[in-house]
């Protein structure tokens, strides 16, 4: 208890709110001591005096001299999980567990697919869609059998995903949707 005082006498603001069992704040890196975050998944701003509201899930923070969108997760894992091998991905060890410390490791995006698969029943349904894309050059069309295999001609999922959702109009030079008989 007497390291958490120590540790809240850091950021002002901060010790009015009562802490959760096992609790430790941390600076977050690149930001002036402007945010606090702990392990426990919540951030603090210390100069508004005040936590970031807990049910986003990105988060908007002025980190060296530029504001940036970064996920709650990453900035958690940047203050308390060691990243030895540099990898590039924040990602949880149980999806059924909320976004802490002690539930997040770093690893590489594809490792998600597996462990969601276990974890969460079969991929999502939207990837194995049979899609066509239109070109907006001169109207022809290519059909793959799925976002997966998009892929491997060089169109990554989540550009295809974005436009057959309805989210951009085109990617790549083609407008996807999804066909009718997928």
């Amino acid at each position: 208890m007497n390291e958490n005082t120590e540790n809240l006498e850091n950021f002002e603001g901060l010790a009015m709110y009562p802490l959760q069992p096992g609790e430790v704040f941390k600076t977050v890196s690149g930001t002036d001591n402007t945010y606090a975050v702990s392990n426990k998944g919540r951030i603090f701003n210390c100069r508004r005096r005040r936590f970031v509201q807990p049910a986003s899930n990105t988060v908007r923070i002025r980190q060296d001299g530029k504001w940036r969108n970064v996920t709650r997760q990453r900035v958690i894992a940047e203050a308390f999980v060691p990243n030895p091998d540099n990898k590039p991905c924040v990602l949880k060890i149980d999806y059924g567990k909320g976004i802490e410390a002690e539930n997040l490791y770093w690893g590489e995006w594809r490792e998600t697919l597996g462990k969601r698969n276990v974890q969460q029943g079969a991929p999502h349904p939207f990837v194995k869609k049979k899609i066509i894309g239109t070109s907006i050059h001169d109207g022809s069309e290519i059909h793959y059998e799925s976002m997966k295999e998009a892929e491997k001609d060089g169109y990554l999922v989540c550009g295809v995903s974005n436009c057959v959702r309805g989210r951009k109009k085109r990617y790549k030079g083609y407008i996807w949707t999804e066909a009718e008989n997928g």
